[in-house]
C-alpha cells in the first residue's frame, strides 16, 4: 500500500524526517502494548470485518439507494450512527485498530501534524479523535496548546478522557457529537486534523448505482470544505484517509485549491494532505 499526498501544497512520496519522530513512535509502542498484544489483532479484525459486512449489506438496499438521491445528509448521519455503534462496541480495541492497522502511516501523519504546529498557534482540533491515542501523543508534545477532540462515540470519548488523565494533561477537552455539528465559529481554529474521521464515506459506494461514482468523491470534497471554514487565516488542515474500491477510481481526478488527491486507482492507497489556508 502506498501513501501519496501534498505537504503545504507540494506533492510528496516520503515525508521529511520529523524532529518528533522518536517521541511519537515510543508513545505508540507503549500504549498499543498495554491495550492489546499484536498477536490478538488478527482475531479482532475478523470480528470488525464481520460487523462491517453486516453494515454494508444494510446500506446496500433499495431504500438507501433511493434516499441517497434526495437526502444525502440523512443517509450520512445514519451511516455515522452505524459507526457509532461499531466503535462503542469496540471500546478500547479501537485504539489497537487505529494503531496496528497502519502503524507507519499513522506515525507519519502525527509527525506531519506536529511539524505543522507553529509557536503562535493556540487551538488544535482532532475531528474524529476516537479513543484519543493521537491527540494525547500531540498534547504531550505541546502542553501550551489547547486541544479539542470530537467523536460521535461517547464510549470512545470517555476512554480518551481516561488516557489524557493518565498523563495528567490539562490542555485537552473532549466533545461527544457528530463531527458535522462541531461548535466552532469560522476562523477560530489554528490546526484541524482528521485521521479517518471521514470513515463513513467508505460506505458511500453502497448508496449509489454502480456506475454513478461522482457522489462518492463529492461527499469527501464537501466534508473537507466544511472543515475549512473554522480555520483561521494561516491555519492548517491535515487529513489522512484510506481510499479504496469505487472511491479510489474517483478521487485521483479532482483538485481542491492546493490540495491534490491522487494515486494508483488499481490498488488501495492512503491519501495524506497538509493544506495551509
Amino acid at each position: 500500500m502506498k501513501t501519496f499526498g501534498t505537504y503545504d501544497g507540494e506533492p510528496f512520496d516520503e515525508l521529511p524526517v520529523s524532529l518528533h519522530r522518536e517521541t511519537i513512535r515510543e508513545f505508540f509502542q507503549e500504549e498499543l502494548k498495554d491495550i492489546m498484544p499484536f498477536e490478538d489483532f488478527g482475531e479482532m479484525m475478523h470480528d470488525y470485518n464481520r460487523y462491517m459486512g453486516r453494515s454494508a449489506r444494510k446500506f446496500d438496499s433499495r431504500y438507501y439507494k433511493k434516499l441517497a438521491q434526495t437526502d444525502r445528509e440523512k443517509v450520512r448521519r445514519e451511516v455515522a450512527q452505524e459507526y457509532k455503534k461499531l466503535f462503542n462496541w469496540m471500546g478500547k480495541r479501537e485504539a489497537a485498530f487505529v494503531g496496528y492497522s497502519n502503524v507507519e502511516e499513522g506515525a507519519q501523519f502525527l509527525e506531519m501534524i506536529a511539524d505543522s504546529v507553529e509557536e503562535d498557534d493556540r487551538v488544535i482540533v482532532d475531528n474524529g479523535c476516537g479513543s484519543g491515542l493521537h491527540m494525547t501523543a500531540l498534547a504531550r508534545l505541546f502542553p501550551d496548546k489547547r486541544f479539542i477532540g470530537i467523536d460521535i462515540s461517547d464510549v470512545l470519548i470517555d476512554i480518551a478522557k481516561e488516557l489524557a488523565d493518565k498523563y495528567a494533561l490539562s490542555n485537552c477537552e473532549f466533545l461527544a457529537m457528530d463531527r458535522a455539528d462541531a461548535p466552532f465559529e469560522d476562523n477560530s481554529v489554528d490546526v484541524l486534523y482528521i485521521k479517518s474521521g471521514l470513515a463513513e464515506v467508505s460506505l458511500a459506494p453502497f448508496l449509489e448505482e454502480e456506475k454513478n461514482e461522482d457522489g462518492v468523491a463529492l461527499d469527501l470534497i464537501e466534508s473537507t470544505v466544511r472543515n475549512y471554514r473554522m480555520l483561521k487565516p494561516g491555519g492548517v488542515l491535515l487529513t489522512f484517509q484510506h481510499v479504496h474500491g469505487k472511491i479510489g477510481r474517483e478521487t485521483p481526478h479532482f483538485t481542491y485549491e492546493s490540495s491534490v488527491y491522487w494515486g494508483d486507482p488499481r490498488h488501495d492507497f492512503n491519501v495524506s494532505i497538509c493544506y495551509r489556508k
